[in-house]
């Protein structure tokens, strides 16, 4: 049954190996994806499409700013950069109606669980995760630096409320900011 196919796709790399190795980041956060939304083109029927992108998207001035649906997109490195081209293609396969697509720009999801990633954000999650775990907690960014943040549990709830919302009251730009606070490790 093609009737109520809902496809969530989380997949991507990180910022740190997307700045490291541009052509793989482009190969997993861009073009995966389109592979993924050529898929369900071919499909009878219009399945819902969820992406995640990143305030990564939107460069460090926004982050700083603070950001909302219509902030422009000016990321300043490859990670961003992918997720930026990765938004408009969401928005183009939704206009089309290739797929019924919705997308979420993520802020920096703190506490992580498990072991630190490669993204530059992750100490974020570290300055909290590492002490309750014995480990001395590091941060390559400065301490004072703004950022951003979200729970996990907040994100997750905000997923499940958009993917309920009705295609037609979503208008033609289907990317939405993840409310979110702003703190710094410092104050972490």
């Amino acid at each position: 049954d093609t009737e109520d196919i809902a496809v969530f796709h989380f997949v991507s790399m990180m910022s740190g190996n997307s700045e490291a190795d541009f052509d793989a980041a482009w190969d997993v956060n861009v073009l995966a994806q389109r592979s993924l939304l050529e898929s369900l083109r071919a499909l009878p029927t219009t399945p819902r499409f969820f992406f995640t992108s990143s305030t990564a998207s939107l460069g460090a001035d926004a982050a700083k700013q603070g950001a909302n649906d219509l902030t422009k997109l000016v990321p300043e490195g490859t990670y961003g950069f992918t997720k930026a081209v990765c938004e408009m293609m969401l928005n183009e396969y939704s206009r089309r109606k290739f797929v019924d697509g919705r997308g979420l720009r993520l802020p920096v999801v703190i506490v992580r669980p498990g072991a630190p990633n490669a993204a530059a954000t992750g100490c974020y999650s570290g300055v909290v995760r590492e002490p309750l775990n014995g480990q001395r907690a590091t941060s390559p960014l400065p301490l004072d630096l703004p950022a951003p943040v979200t729970s996990y549990q907040v994100a997750c709830d905000n997923i499940v409320q958009l993917m309920d919302v009705e295609p037609e009251k979503l208008g033609v730009d289907r990317m939405f900011m993840q409310p979110s606070l702003s703190t710094t490790c410092e104050k972490l």
